[in-house]
Protein backbone atom coordinates (compact mmCIF):
# COMPACT_ATOMS: atom_id res chain seq x y z
CA UNK A 1 0.00 0.00 0.00
CA UNK A 2 1.18 3.37 -0.75
CA UNK A 3 1.37 6.74 0.85
CA UNK A 4 -1.20 8.06 -1.68
CA UNK A 5 -3.45 5.14 -0.70
CA UNK A 6 -3.56 5.14 3.00
CA UNK A 7 -5.84 6.44 5.11
CA UNK A 8 -5.30 9.44 7.56
CA UNK A 9 -5.76 7.17 10.79
CA UNK A 10 -2.86 4.71 8.94
CA UNK A 11 -0.60 8.09 8.19
CA UNK A 12 -1.23 8.86 12.20
CA UNK A 13 -0.44 5.40 13.18
CA UNK A 14 2.55 4.76 11.15
CA UNK A 15 3.86 8.55 11.85
CA UNK A 16 2.87 7.42 15.80
CA UNK A 17 5.10 4.29 15.51
CA UNK A 18 8.08 6.02 13.42
CA UNK A 19 8.27 8.53 16.39
CA UNK A 20 8.18 5.96 18.75
CA UNK A 21 10.87 3.99 17.22
CA UNK A 22 13.19 7.22 17.41
CA UNK A 23 12.61 7.16 20.95
CA UNK A 24 13.54 3.62 21.33
CA UNK A 25 16.65 3.74 19.56
CA UNK A 26 17.92 6.91 21.59
CA UNK A 27 19.39 5.74 24.93
CA UNK A 28 20.22 9.22 25.63
CA UNK A 29 16.55 10.28 25.32
CA UNK A 30 15.39 12.67 28.06
CA UNK A 31 11.92 13.64 29.23
CA UNK A 32 11.96 17.05 27.17
CA UNK A 33 12.87 14.68 24.06
CA UNK A 34 10.00 12.61 24.68
CA UNK A 35 7.68 15.58 25.39
CA UNK A 36 8.48 16.88 22.06
CA UNK A 37 8.34 13.14 20.21
CA UNK A 38 4.34 13.17 21.63
CA UNK A 39 3.75 16.71 21.09
CA UNK A 40 4.61 16.31 17.28
CA UNK A 41 2.27 13.01 17.15
CA UNK A 42 -0.63 14.84 18.51
CA UNK A 43 0.03 18.08 16.24
CA UNK A 44 0.39 15.57 13.19
CA UNK A 45 -2.75 13.73 14.19
CA UNK A 46 -4.62 16.74 14.16
CA UNK A 47 -3.82 18.15 11.04
CA UNK A 48 -5.39 14.74 9.62
CA UNK A 49 -8.32 16.04 11.26
CA UNK A 50 -10.22 18.08 8.21
CA UNK A 51 -9.04 15.04 5.47
CA UNK A 52 -10.87 12.70 8.00
CA UNK A 53 -14.38 11.49 8.27
CA UNK A 54 -16.11 11.30 10.80
CA UNK A 55 -16.28 8.18 12.00
CA UNK A 56 -12.19 8.58 11.28
CA UNK A 57 -12.48 11.69 12.80
CA UNK A 58 -13.42 10.10 16.43
CA UNK A 59 -11.13 7.60 16.36
CA UNK A 60 -8.10 10.20 15.56
CA UNK A 61 -9.69 12.17 18.37
CA UNK A 62 -9.36 8.81 20.40
CA UNK A 63 -5.59 8.94 19.51
CA UNK A 64 -4.95 12.21 20.37
CA UNK A 65 -6.28 12.69 24.19
CA UNK A 66 -4.68 9.77 24.78
CA UNK A 67 -1.65 11.72 23.74
CA UNK A 68 -2.10 14.35 25.53
CA UNK A 69 -2.98 12.49 28.45
CA UNK A 70 0.62 10.91 27.83
CA UNK A 71 1.82 14.32 27.71
CA UNK A 72 0.21 15.36 30.87
CA UNK A 73 1.91 12.56 32.93
CA UNK A 74 5.25 13.64 31.49
CA UNK A 75 4.64 17.02 32.56
CA UNK A 76 3.95 15.54 36.12
CA UNK A 77 7.32 13.77 36.28
CA UNK A 78 9.19 15.82 34.89
CA UNK A 79 7.26 18.52 37.90
CA UNK A 80 7.94 15.55 40.29
CA UNK A 81 11.70 15.05 38.74
CA UNK A 82 12.60 19.11 39.28
CA UNK A 83 11.29 19.32 42.38
CA UNK A 84 13.32 16.37 43.33
CA UNK A 85 16.49 17.80 41.96
CA UNK A 86 15.80 21.32 43.79
CA UNK A 87 15.02 19.22 47.16
CA UNK A 88 18.21 17.48 46.58
CA UNK A 89 20.09 20.85 45.95
CA UNK A 90 18.85 22.13 48.93
CA UNK A 91 19.58 19.72 51.05
CA UNK A 92 23.39 19.54 50.10
CA UNK A 93 23.37 23.16 50.58
CA UNK A 94 21.74 22.83 54.25
CA UNK A 95 24.10 19.74 55.12
CA UNK A 96 27.01 21.61 53.83
CA UNK A 97 26.29 24.43 55.57
CA UNK A 98 25.96 22.85 58.95
CA UNK A 99 29.14 20.62 58.10
CA UNK A 100 31.10 24.16 57.22
CA UNK A 101 29.58 25.60 60.72
CA UNK A 102 30.92 22.31 62.78
CA UNK A 103 34.29 22.63 60.56
CA UNK A 104 34.82 26.10 61.86
CA UNK A 105 33.37 25.29 65.02
CA UNK A 106 35.63 22.82 65.96
CA UNK A 107 38.69 24.48 64.58
CA UNK A 108 38.30 27.54 66.33
CA UNK A 109 37.42 25.42 69.80
CA UNK A 110 40.75 23.96 68.75
CA UNK A 111 42.61 26.92 68.52
CA UNK A 112 41.19 28.32 71.90
CA UNK A 113 42.60 25.06 73.28
CA UNK A 114 45.92 25.09 71.82
CA UNK A 115 45.80 28.99 72.72
CA UNK A 116 45.17 28.05 76.33
CA UNK A 117 48.13 25.10 76.39
CA UNK A 118 50.96 27.62 75.11
CA UNK A 119 49.65 30.72 77.43
CA UNK A 120 49.98 28.29 80.62
CA UNK A 121 52.76 26.01 79.03
CA UNK A 122 50.35 22.61 79.47
CA UNK A 123 50.07 20.01 76.86
CA UNK A 124 47.18 20.44 74.16
CA UNK A 125 46.59 16.76 74.69
CA UNK A 126 45.66 17.05 78.10
CA UNK A 127 43.69 19.74 78.19
CA UNK A 128 41.41 18.54 75.51
CA UNK A 129 41.15 15.40 77.32
CA UNK A 130 40.08 17.18 80.71
CA UNK A 131 37.69 18.78 78.38
CA UNK A 132 36.35 15.71 76.74
CA UNK A 133 36.06 14.12 80.36
CA UNK A 134 33.76 17.13 81.35
CA UNK A 135 31.94 16.73 78.03
CA UNK A 136 31.32 13.06 79.06
CA UNK A 137 30.18 14.05 82.38
CA UNK A 138 27.93 16.71 80.99
CA UNK A 139 26.07 14.19 79.08
CA UNK A 140 25.60 11.70 81.77
CA UNK A 141 23.90 14.22 84.21
CA UNK A 142 21.86 14.80 81.79
CA UNK A 143 21.24 11.33 81.23
CA UNK A 144 20.73 10.33 84.70
CA UNK A 145 17.98 13.79 84.93
CA UNK A 146 16.05 12.23 82.27
CA UNK A 147 15.81 8.88 84.52
CA UNK A 148 14.82 10.73 87.35
CA UNK A 149 12.42 12.34 85.50
CA UNK A 150 11.05 8.92 84.00
CA UNK A 151 10.77 7.40 87.45
CA UNK A 152 8.54 9.98 88.76
CA UNK A 153 6.45 9.98 85.85
CA UNK A 154 6.05 6.15 86.37
CA UNK A 155 5.61 6.71 91.05
CA UNK A 156 3.21 9.30 89.75
CA UNK A 157 0.94 7.31 87.39
CA UNK A 158 0.98 4.90 89.53
CA UNK A 159 -0.18 6.70 92.41
CA UNK A 160 -3.09 7.35 90.31
CA UNK A 161 -3.96 3.91 89.58
CA UNK A 162 -3.61 3.04 93.52
CA UNK A 163 -4.16 6.54 95.46
CA UNK A 164 -5.19 4.56 98.56
CA UNK A 165 -2.58 1.33 98.38
CA UNK A 166 1.09 1.85 99.83
CA UNK A 167 3.34 2.55 96.23
CA UNK A 168 5.34 -0.87 95.07
CA UNK A 169 7.97 -0.51 93.16
CA UNK A 170 7.04 -1.94 89.54
CA UNK A 171 9.65 -3.98 86.93
CA UNK A 172 9.60 -0.63 85.25
CA UNK A 173 11.00 1.42 88.09
CA UNK A 174 13.44 -1.24 89.40
CA UNK A 175 14.65 -1.21 85.60
CA UNK A 176 15.08 2.88 85.83
CA UNK A 177 16.99 2.84 89.62
CA UNK A 178 19.32 0.46 88.25
CA UNK A 179 19.91 2.65 85.42
CA UNK A 180 20.44 5.13 87.81
CA UNK A 181 22.56 3.45 89.70
CA UNK A 182 24.57 2.67 86.23
CA UNK A 183 24.66 6.38 85.49
CA UNK A 184 25.73 7.85 89.49
CA UNK A 185 28.94 4.85 88.77
CA UNK A 186 29.82 6.45 85.84
CA UNK A 187 29.88 9.51 87.00
CA UNK A 188 32.06 8.80 90.37
CA UNK A 189 34.48 7.27 87.72
CA UNK A 190 34.92 10.14 85.32
CA UNK A 191 35.22 12.48 88.57
CA UNK A 192 37.58 10.94 89.75
CA UNK A 193 39.12 10.36 86.70
CA UNK A 194 39.37 14.35 85.97
CA UNK A 195 40.28 15.24 89.54
CA UNK A 196 43.01 12.70 88.97
CA UNK A 197 44.26 14.86 85.59
CA UNK A 198 43.90 18.42 86.85
CA UNK A 199 45.92 17.57 89.80
CA UNK A 200 48.53 16.05 87.96
CA UNK A 201 48.49 19.10 85.30
CA UNK A 202 48.35 21.84 89.06
CA UNK A 203 45.78 23.36 87.26
CA UNK A 204 44.51 26.66 89.44
CA UNK A 205 41.03 27.28 89.98
CA UNK A 206 40.86 29.83 87.60
CA UNK A 207 42.82 28.00 85.00
CA UNK A 208 39.77 25.13 85.70
CA UNK A 209 37.57 27.90 84.60
CA UNK A 210 39.13 28.97 81.61
CA UNK A 211 38.54 25.14 80.59
CA UNK A 212 34.80 25.30 81.42
CA UNK A 213 34.26 28.59 79.60
CA UNK A 214 36.53 26.60 76.42
CA UNK A 215 33.77 23.63 77.22
CA UNK A 216 30.69 25.77 76.92
CA UNK A 217 31.83 27.36 73.88
CA UNK A 218 32.38 24.21 72.41
CA UNK A 219 28.67 23.00 73.31
CA UNK A 220 26.85 25.74 71.69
Amino acid sequence: MNKESKSPIEEVIEFAKSKIGEGSKDVKETLEDEKKRIEEIIDFAKSKLNEASDDVKSELNDIIKYAESKLGELEEKATDKAKEATDKVKKETEESSISDTITSAAKSVGTTISNFAKKFGKETSKISEIISIRSELSSLNNAKKEKIAKLGEALLNDYKSNPLENIKLSDEMKKIIGEISEIESKIESKNAELEKIQKKENLTSDQIKEIEEIENEKNK
